[in-house]
């Protein structure tokens, strides 16, 4: 639907690495599960696990999968930063109303060990925070999104919800009882609709919670995607203009871009396109909601194509996408039913290490 859930999977079948991030709706669940039932096969193991932030079409699935014992899924990592990970100077410490929920089902499960239990963040020096890996060598995770500002701001909002709603902030027990009771995130119930994120008008998005996304730049083996969530563009721009100066490279060479915040004005601008070269932009959102993406963030990467047709993978033909199909500027593609399979071949990997999917 107007959700966000990304399996990315790379290298040879024997190695295969999986990175798997957020989880959608509420009401899209069982739809997206199966899915990725179906894709994992009987390998049911996620190397990675992001949940990028605290809305309620990222969020809210993971409450349900991380309550499904009974997929037999394992996790070698879960990356979120929950409120103590948001309000500390990186404190190793543990701690929206779904945020607080996730963070009790995340108690004695692996959570943020990349980092040694610390703040998915970028540091206070500005620079972004490089993450390379032992078990796959040449590939990193270069994290662009929150800084300590953002993550804070957050934290202040997820306090006075929780507060709002009587939910402890600490006590894991009462937490995880509040969440059976809730009875939403049951994983045996039904499809619904919980629909509360609200539209961003033009201009820089300035929510508390789209400011504590998580953001990324997975690099492995010649292939190189922006893994936004619904990050901020004003940081964004910031940490790849450091990156871009620290190797010497500007414009950045990008394979893909998952837009941010499914494609919101908000969260793009001229000077974030300018500091980087990509012609593949990732979609995820169906539009019937938000209207995601903008007109306006179509025609900007459009315009900043300096003659080329960039290609924008839409995950539906909806009614409000198909649109596109017709606009000769950019090369518009459709999956079907909310799920696109990208498959990216680059030059640099010559069949080797296989395409990056």
């Amino acid at each position: 639907a107007h959700g966000d859930s990304i399996l990315v999977e790379y290298g040879p079948k024997e190695t295969r690495a999986r990175l798997l991030i957020d989880f959608g709706p509420v009401g899209t669940y069982h739809a997206v599960r199966d899915l990725l039932l179906e894709t994992l096969g009987a390998d049911l193991v996620i190397d990675l696990f992001v949940i990028t932030h605290v809305d309620t079409d990222h969020i809210e699935g993971a409450l349900k999968l991380l309550q499904a014992e009974d997929l037999g899924l394992e996790f070698g990592d879960i990356w979120f930063n929950d409120f103590d990970h948001l309000s500390a100077d990186r404190a190793p410490v543990r701690g929206g109303t779904q945020g607080q929920y996730l963070s009790a089902l995340l108690d004695g499960k692996p959570w943020n060990q990349a980092v040694d239990g610390l703040s998915v963040r970028v540091p206070d020096d500005g620079v972004p925070l490089v993450l390379m890996t032992d078990e796959t060598p040449g590939e990193s995770f270069t994290i662009l999104s929150p800084n300590r500002a953002k993550a804070r701001k957050m934290a202040d909002s997820w306090k006075k919800q929780c507060d709002a709603k009587k939910i402890p902030l600490h006590r894991v027990a009462e937490v995880l009882d509040l969440l059976e009771k809730d009875g939403r995130y049951d994983p045996s119930r039904g499809e619904t609709d919980a629909t509360s994120e609200r539209a961003v008008h033009f201009g820089s998005d300035s929510t508390a919670p789209n400011g504590s996304s998580i953001a990324m730049l997975l690099e492995t083996h010649g292939y190189r995607l922006l893994l936004t969530g619904d990050a901020q563009p004003d940081l964004l721009a910031e940490s790849i203009r450091q990156l871009a100066e620290d190797r010497k490279e500007l414009p950045l060479r990008i394979d893909a871009f998952k837009l941010a915040h499914h494609g919101s004005q908000g969260n793009i601008t001229p000077e974030l396109l300018d500091l980087i070269d990509c012609d593949l932009f990732l979609v995820s959102s169906n539009g019937d909601h938000f209207q995601h993406p903008d007109h306006a963030t179509i025609e900007l990467i459009a315009s900043r194509a300096n003659g080329r047709q960039p290609r924008v993978i839409f995950n539906y033909r909806s009614a409000y996408t198909q649109g596109w199909a017709d606009d000769a500027r950019i090369c518009a593609e459709y999956g079907a039913d909310g799920h696109s399979v990208v498959k990216l071949v680059s030059d640099i990997v010559n069949n080797a290490y296989g395409p990056l999917t």
